[in-house]
This record gives structure tokens, sequence and C-alpha cells, in this order.
């Protein structure tokens, strides 16, 4: 969602450049695993290809790096959460109507007491899934995910083609807008 700003951030041909460094190298990242994939013996689990590869050393660091990557998505969604629960319950309740006496209630419990907001969330929604041992059962779940990524694309060429979006144009040529390496490409 946001890679077009990030483009815009950094500067249009080092941003292309940058994403196709890293695509190769996913890609030759991935042709290592299956290529170590062959050699384990069954069952082939992460842990045993960095086995297999690094001996000891390079299995604890498939499981820490596994371990830091759920930790990381995890508190990426909790921020994500804190963030935006409060603002889209509010809306999604009284919208913009902020004369009612509940509509301020309800708004200045949320949004001053966002840290507890989010631990309740945490501990009635978050909690209870991470604790079951198997979670196939979420595998239903993720056509809403898709569903709901489709709806936002959606929203957003309905935006665009219909809506009244400002677009931010400047004036310039060529290497004004493409060429030139902007001070963004560091920072994202």
């Amino acid at each position: 969602m946001g890679l077009g700003g990030a483009i815009a951030s950094s500067g249009g041909l080092v941003s292309i450049v940058a994403l196709t460094a890293f695509a190769t190298l996913a890609k030759c990242s991935c042709d290592m695993v299956v290529e170590l994939r062959d050699q384990c013996a069954s069952p082939v689990t992460y842990e045993r290809i960095g086995h297999t590869a690094f001996g000891r050393p390079g299995e604890f660091a498939v499981m820490l790096s596994k371990g830091l990557f759920a930790f990381g998505c995890l508190v990426a969604y909790i921020v994500v959460i804190k963030d935006n629960f409060a603002a889209g319950l509010a809306g999604a309740i009284y919208g913009d109507d902020s004369s009612n006496d509940y509509s301020s209630l309800v708004r200045s419990l949320l949004f001053h007491h966002e840290v507890e907001v989010t631990l309740l969330l945490c501990v009635l929604v978050i909690l209870p899934t991470c604790l079951c041992r198997d979670v196939s059962y979420l595998a239903k779940a993720s056509f809403v995910s898709v569903l709901a990524v489709a709806a936002i694309v959606a929203i957003c060429i309905y935006l665009f083609i219909w809506g009244d979006v400002a677009t931010h144009t400047q004036n310039g040529n060529f290497s004004s807008h493409w060429l030139e390496i902007k001070c963004g490409v560091l920072e994202r």
C-alpha cells in the first residue's frame, strides 16, 4: 500500500533498482533453500535445512530468526491496532456526529485510554488465538483478508477515477522525477 509513496520519496529510478536488487536476492535465497532441501533427510524443516548448511549454529540461527520475525509481526499488529482501532470504532458507531453526549464520552474514553483498549483487545482476541496449538481453522479467515485487500484496492481505484482526490503534480522534466535520488531512499 505504501510503495507508491516510498517511490515518490526516494526517486523513481533508484527505487526500481532497489526493488530489482531485493527481488534478485530473494530469488537467490529461495534457490539455495530448495537446493538444501534436496540434501536434507525427511521430514524437511527450516531448522533441519539450517543444520544441513551450518550445523548446530545454523539450526539455532533459523530458530532465532523465526522467533524474531514472529515477534516483529506481533508488535506491528499491536501498533496498527493501537493507532487505528479507537478512531475506527468511534467513526463506525457515531460517524462525524460529535454533538451527541454519548459520542463525546466514547471518543474520550477510546482516545485517552488507547493503551488499555489495546491491551484489552490483545487479551481477548490475540492471546486466545496464539494459545491454540492447531490454527488450521483460521485458514477460512484468510479469505476475509483477501476480500479486505480487494475492497481497499477497489476503493482506491474508485476514488482515483471518480472521487475528488487532489493529486500533487510538480513541474519538471524527466530527470527531476526519475533520475533524482531523494533523501527518502535512506529513510525507508
